[in-house]
């Protein structure tokens, strides 16, 4: 399946369409989401991505990443990947906007929004999307960054900052 992915400006205004592979090849400018799942300890949930996927396999992420196809809001975007990867069924409303980051990186050329989650139940991974995941305390979150920050994709850690900058009124 090709997914069709909203071309953006500087200002996030949609200016065309175009492949994800095309966005990815040609370094355009395109949308995605972060989402942060925390339980009712204030654990991250942190997953390890499968190695079948193109763009940092086998890297430790937060919650979950993804695209924003074309037509959708973030806020639907991130619905559906957390169901798609995680098998967790939300309604919009259980987000909570915390910012946007720019990204380039070798192939990436994203806007990104990220969110908060609080969550408790169960998760279901896709074995196709995600090897394994797990939640970790703060404290450990940031020691296991700190021992190798290279097993992380560059787009969690600059959230992870960012999140760690406006933690305390999110």
């Amino acid at each position: 399946m090709t997914e069709t992915l909203d071309v953006v400006d500087e200002k996030d205004e949609v200016i065309a369409t175009a492949s994800r592979k095309e966005c990815h090849e040609k370094k355009i400018r395109h949308r995605g989401v972060q989402v942060f799942i925390l339980n009712e300890e204030g654990d991250f949930f942190i997953q390890k991505r499968s190695p079948k996927k193109d763009i940092f396999p086998g890297l430790y992420e937060g919650g979950i990443t993804g695209h924003v196809l074309s037509g959708e809001t973030y806020k639907q975007a991130a619905v559906r990947e957390l169901k798609e990867e995680l098998g967790i069924n939300i309604h919009e409303n259980d987000l909570r906007e915390m910012f946007s980051f720019k990204i380039l990186f070798e192939n990436e050329h994203e806007l990104i929004t990220a969110y908060l989650l609080d969550y408790d139940g169960q998760i279901k991974i896709d074995q196709d999307e995600v090897v394994s995941g797990q939640f970790l305390s703060l404290d450990e979150l940031k020691q296991k960054i700190k021992d190798n920050e290279k097993e992380f994709t560059p787009a969690f850690l600059i959230g992870f900052d960012k999140y760690m900058e406006v933690k305390d009124i999110v």
